[in-house]
């Protein structure tokens, strides 16, 4: 059908989510404190403001929980040091979920205890998509790769989940000189424990090489041997 403006009342809303039973939407606008309004949009009653963070942090990507009683919310500094929190619909004092200070991203509801979400290691590397039982409160990685997970959601019915993967089209490849112009064939990849790599420079029969793992990017030795080692890092 035609677009056409929704929730046209409200000035900004930055992320929303709805809740179980299509009621209700959770929401936060893109001011200090990234404060958390619970609305009914069919209504005419005010917005419900259930938290707002203190000055410097933030809120985002609120999601509710499968019985409608919580709201799930990335709570911190963005892309520092956050981790995710709950908070009752009726309000009152947020309870912290996980304990990564890392950085956290996109949580994920299956059900009404299993909780996925992404989050960097302690040594800065992912995300990796993590789950947790939100009662029992045990995070278990549950995907690793070179390539970083850049985001995450599920069905409805919690069966299928969908990931962006950030994946490097570049590589490093060997090519013999000799008495011809060489061709395609002649030419052969070198296997990096990394997702491609840049600038690559020969000295005592190490190759040295920019390179980025889950996300982090950083200086590399591959040995003659084909052993790679990691340098130097960003973080």
């Amino acid at each position: 059908g035609r677009l056409r403006p929704y929730l046209k009342d409200i000035s900004d809303i930055s992320e929303l989510d709805w809740s179980p039973d299509g009621r209700l939407i959770v929401y936060h606008p893109p001011s200090d404190g990234d404060p958390l309004f619970v609305l009914e949009p069919d209504e005419t009653s005010a917005p419900r403001k259930v938290y707002e963070a203190p000055k410097g942090f933030h809120n985002h990507f609120p999601i509710w929980s499968g019985d409608g009683r919580f709201i799930y919310f990335v709570h911190g500094l963005v892309l520092e040091k956050s981790d995710i929190w709950r908070v009752r619909l009726t309000g009152g004092q947020p309870e912290r979920v996980t304990s990564h200070d890392g950085r956290v991203t996109f949580p994920t509801l299956l059900g009404s205890r299993t909780l996925l979400y992404l989050a960097t290691d302690d040594e800065g590397y992912g995300p990796w998509i993590h789950a947790m039982d939100v009662e029992r409160r045990v995070p278990h990685r549950v995907f690793a790769g070179v390539e970083p997970i850049t985001s995450l959601a599920a069905s409805a019915d919690g069966r299928r989940l969908v990931a962006t993967v950030t994946r490097s089209t570049s590589g490093l490849w060997r090519v013999p000189i000799g008495d011809r112009v060489m061709e395609e064939s002649d030419a052969a990849p070198l296997s990096l424990p990394t997702a491609g790599g840049l600038s690559p420079r020969i000295h005592s029969g190490s190759i040295f090489y920019r390179g980025n793992k889950a996300g982090r990017d950083g200086l590399w030795k591959l040995a003659a041997g084909g052993a790679a080692t990691e340098l130097w890092n960003g973080v």
